[in-house]
């Protein structure tokens, strides 16, 4: 009976510190430039990993700024203009991000190539998901 109360408990503290994650949408019209490039941070014997820098026209680093100003401390996940996921995990927004950034890392160049070819689909919009 003892067992069956503790887990009980052990899932409802975990509902209860649930953070937010907030998506922000990225469709290829509001991208100025994206490049694929090996992390320069991963020495041997670790294997190779990759990152995918990013960055946005003004106007759109602008309220990508102001949008992570206002969730530091939550979750963010970025996603192509239609809200398909880039298999990137969420991470937590420690400060602002403006136009210029990078998503990292991406275990292989086939993971990061197929992230990229997401993002580049045309269509969908740019700006925080309203759902989240």
């Amino acid at each position: 009976m003892l067992r069956p109360l503790l887990i009980l408990c052990t899932l409802a503290a975990n509902f209860a510190y649930a953070e937010d994650v907030f998506t922000y949408r990225i469709a290829p019209e509001c991208i100025v430039d994206i490049e694929i490039v090996e992390n320069a941070n991963i020495y041997p014997p670790e294997k190779r990993k990759y990152q995918i820098n990013i960055r946005l026209e003004d106007s759109e680093g602008e309220k990508f700024e102001k949008f992570t100003r206002e969730i530091i401390g939550s979750k963010l996940e970025i996603t192509n203009g239609f809200g398909e996921s880039l298999n990137f995990p969420s991470s937590k927004v420690v400060t602002e991000i403006g136009s210029t950034f990078r998503l990292s890392p991406y275990a292989t160049l086939l993971k990061s190539e197929e992230a990229v070819k997401i993002l580049k689909v045309k269509g969908g919009r740019c700006g925080r998901d309203r759902s989240s």
